[in-house]
């Protein structure tokens, strides 16, 4: 039912059109930088003096809460074609296996290569506007909560890796594609992947903003490439859902909580 000629049919029934997928594309920007910037100015009014570290300290936890809004519109649109949400994934038990071979590969590319292209990234922009962790005394930084540690170990893994798949590289991009074409359809999905990042750190330093941004949008035009060329999102969500356990709930939350 996802397959490119299936919503080629459906667009010329006029049952698929922009609305849907552009709404997807950028809804969760939005809700994020109203979040951010909203949970900002409440702990500023409540007399914080530094209200948007203690945003940006809970966002495991509003981050992962957002992933409902964001599903239950994409339910909605989903529903308006006549499909479920597993028709956007394409489950095959016949494929299981080589599903979660190819997803596991995905991830170590992800892990690697998303951390290349962050650093690479980051240097560039910290060489013209200056670098946000000079000065930072990492040995004194606080131990991280335990609600915040266990959404990101749980809830973020799970409701990035699995709904951001099906919103952006499930539904918003084969619907952009035959609706105009590829690389149109590559570019706009990459663009709002993007930036939904950069309104999850609108709270923090804008140079970490803008670097997430930017190598996150990198990052998603690559994985609409190979979501094109093989139509299988299980590979993706495996490999998402992977790489955020490792690199948020491990590296960034286990591992600082135990070495602190």
């Amino acid at each position: 039912p996802n397959a490119l000629p299936t919503i080629q049919a459906r667009v010329d029934r006029n049952c698929v059109g922009w609305t849907g997928p552009l709404v997807m594309t950028f809804l969760m920007t939005v809700l994020a930088a109203l979040t951010s910037l909203g949970l900002t100015a409440y702990f500023a009014a409540r007399g914080r003096t530094n209200p948007g570290d203690v945003t940006m300290t809970w966002i495991n936890v509003w981050n992962t809460l957002l992933y409902l809004p964001l599903l239950l519109a994409l339910i909605y649109f989903v529903h308006r074609e006549g499909l479920r949400l597993r028709d956007l994934v394409g489950f095959e038990r016949s494929r299981l296996w080589r599903d979660i071979g190819i997803g596991l590969a995905l991830f170590l590319g992800l892990l690697i290569g998303n951390s290349l292209l962050e650093f690479g990234v980051s240097r560039l922009i910290f060489a013209f506007f200056g670098n946000p962790y000079a000065g930072l005394d990492f040995t004194m930084m606080p131990r991280p909560m335990l609600l915040p540690l266990f959404f990101g170990l749980i809830g973020l893994p799970l409701g990035a890796g699995i709904v951001e798949e099906l919103v952006y590289r499930g539904y918003v991009l084969p619907r952009l594609v035959v609706l105009s074409n590829r690389w149109t359809g590559l570019l706009i999905m990459a663009a709002g992947f993007g930036v939904q990042h950069v309104g999850l750190a609108l709270a923090g330093d804008w140079r970490l903003a803008l670097e997430r941004g930017i190598a996150l949008a990198i990052t998603g035009l690559v994985l609409g490439m190979i979501y094109l060329r093989q139509e299988r999102l299980l590979p993706l969500i495996i490999a998402h859902v992977t790489w955020n356990f490792v690199g948020i709930g491990l590296l960034s939350g286990l591992l600082p909580f135990l070495m602190n």
